[in-house]
C-alpha cells in the first residue's frame, strides 16, 4: 500500500521482499520413469496480483544407485508451479561424495554418493495463487534417491 522501500542505509529488504523457503533431510526414493511429487517439497501458496519477477532457489542433493551398473542413471528433477508450470529442471549425477552440509546452523547427513546441485533464477510469474513444489524420477532406470534439498523464492517486484 506504497511506503518507503529505500532510505539512507539502502534497501528495507525485510519489509519490501516477501521470502519464503522449506528444507528437509529425509530419503526419499522412487523408480518411477515420470515426475512424481517429493514429500516435504510443497511450499505454502503465496499471491500475486499481477505478473511478477521472483527469484527462485533450488538445491537437491540425489543419486541413483543404478548409476553404477548404467553411466546414464540419474535423478531427474524439477520446480513446478500452481499457475505457469514447469519452471526450473536439472539432473543430480550422483558422481560426487558430498560428508555433510551445514545449513543456516542445521546440519544435514548426507549419502556419500549424493551430488549437489544448487539453480537459481529470476523468473516472471503470472498473476494467481502460486505454490512451488519440487519432482523427481529416475532417469534411465534404477532407483532415485533423494537426500536433501531446499526451496526457497523472494518476490522482487513486477
Amino acid at each position: 500500500a506504497g511506503g518507503t522501500i529505500l532510505d539512507s542505509a539502502g534497501i528495507k529488504s525485510v519489509s519490501s521482499f516477501i521470502v519464503d523457503q522449506i528444507v528437509g533431510n529425509s530419503t526419499n526414493t522412487t523408480t518411477s520413469a515420470t515426475y512424481v511429487d517429493l514429500p516435504g517439497a510443497s511450499m505454502n501458496s503465496f499471491i500475486l496480483v499481477r505478473n511478477t519477477i521472483v527469484l527462485i532457489t533450488v538445491l537437491s542433493g540425489a543419486y541413483n544407485v543404478y548409476r553404477n551398473v548404467n553411466g546414464n542413471a540419474a535423478v531427474g528433477m524439477k520446480v513446478t508451479d500452481s499457475v505457469n508450470g514447469d519452471l526450473i529442471s536439472f539432473t543430480n549425477h550422483g558422481n560426487w561424495i558430498i560428508t555433510g552440509i551445514d545449513f543456516v546452523g542445521q546440519s544435514y547427513s548426507l549419502n556419500v554418493d549424493d551430488d549437489l546441485v544448487n539453480v537459481s533464477a529470476y523468473i516472471q510469474l503470472s498473476a494467481g495463487t502460486h505454490i512451488l513444489k519440487m519432482q523427481y524420477k529416475a532417469n534411465n532406470s534404477g532407483t532415485a534417491t533423494q537426500d536433501v534439498f531446499l526451496l526457497n523464492y523472494e518476490i522482487l517486484g513486477a
